[in-house]
């Protein structure tokens, strides 16, 4: 984490390669002292195979290898080093077959797999309901991670930083709008920042969600009755 009175509580955080390959579909690897292992959806295992042939893939390219009609270990060709659209389904299948162990290897090493969850909060609309997730977030969270995110310069946002330190498997990130490090260079010594997982530019945030921003306190447009589906990038 991030040391008390630094600004390095919104610097963005840096993930690891493997957090990659499962960040790709909105999961994340979580210690636990009882870990259980999580079902992986037909559509997660699709998207988690193709992120491992495309690890394999740069892995073997950076390493000299080039595609050949038959794999040659001492010339380095391989058939397979193709876009995993243009691979055939053998070695498809072989990827899923690795991705549907995952969860209980992991699970193994004390290591459990939770779904990502975003909740935009940045109206007045989502605090609201950011403030009843939170106070309704006790106990078992059913393999759900909930990141929300939020914008510092929104009064009701400190309240939710406050409630999201102590609400189970929760994480906050922060909107930052343009302009806005200057303004947050003066709050460094704030506790409310400190804890702060990540943060995101108003360009991811719209890819994010698919939706124009609003200016700060007012109605956020475009996701419909259905914020909380969207996966932070």
């Amino acid at each position: 984490g991030a040391a008390a009175g630094s600004l390095q509580a919104v610097e963005p955080p840096v993930r690891r390669p493997s957090q990659c390959k499962n960040a790709c579909v909105g999961l994340r690897l979580q210690p636990s002292q009882t870990p259980r292992p999580l079902e992986f959806s037909p559509a997660e295992i699709e998207r988690l195979a193709q992120c491992e042939h495309w690890r394999w893939l740069v892995e073997h390219r950076l390493s000299g290898w080039q595609r050949g009609d038959q794999r040659d270990d001492s010339r380095l060709l391989h058939p397979h080093l193709v876009d995993w659209t243009d691979l055939p389904e053998h070695p498809r299948e072989l990827n899923r077959a690795v991705v549907r162990k995952l969860p209980e290897l992991l699970a193994s090493a004390g290591i459990e797999v939770r779904r990502e969850r975003a909740l935009p909060a940045v109206d007045s609309r989502g605090i609201e309901l950011a403030t009843n997730r939170l106070q309704a977030r006790t106990g078992d969270t059913h393999g759900e991670h909930l990141v929300i995110v939020l914008d510092p310069l929104m009064g009701a946002s400190r309240k939710i930083m406050v409630m999201a330190k102590t609400a189970a498997d929760t994480s906050v990130w922060l909107l930052l709008r343009e302009n806005m490090l200057a303004t947050l260079a003066h709050s460094a010594e704030d506790e409310a920042l400190i804890g702060i997982e990540g943060w995101l530019s108003e360009k991811e945030f719209a890819a994010m969600t698919s939706a124009p921003l609003s200016t700060p306190g007012g109605e956020w447009h475009g996701a419909g009755a259905k914020p909380e589906a969207m996966t932070p990038a």
